[in-house]
C-alpha cells in the first residue's frame, strides 16, 4: 500500500496536479 502511495505521490508531484490538502492527508499517511 505504501508502494502505491508513493506511486500516486511521485506522479502527483511530477505533475504538479497534487493539492496541498492531498500532500497533507499523504504526510499524515505516512506518520
Amino acid at each position: 500500500m505504501k508502494s502505491d502511495f508513493v506511486e500516486k505521490k511521485r506522479k502527483g508531484e511530477s505533475h504538479g496536479k497534487k493539492t496541498k490538502s492531498e500532500k497533507n492527508l499523504g504526510r499524515a499517511d505516512l506518520d
